[in-house]
């Protein structure tokens, strides 16, 4: 199988399952958050400085939701 995946969402989803053979999906569901981080200093990175100290990835449920309401009408 190749599996499609780095941004998917229900809306590209359905594009791919209209315009292509593909049938699997990878997807975060990610939305970003604002960190809720009250003393920052930009000059210290904890990570990678390509990334953001201040935002906070988490799983969107209705997105998974959407997802999952495409993928069950796939098909019919």
């Amino acid at each position: 199988d190749i599996m499609a995946g780095a941004g998917m969402n229900a809306q590209n989803i359905q594009f791919m399952l209209d315009n292509t053979s593909l049938t699997s999906f990878h997807m975060s569901g990610k939305k970003t958050l604002e960190s809720k981080m009250k003393y920052r200093n930009p000059s210290v990175n904890m990570g990678l400085p390509s990334l953001s100290e201040y935002e906070i990835w988490q799983t969107s449920e209705l997105a998974v939701k959407e997802a999952v309401e495409v993928l069950k009408h796939a098909g019919n």
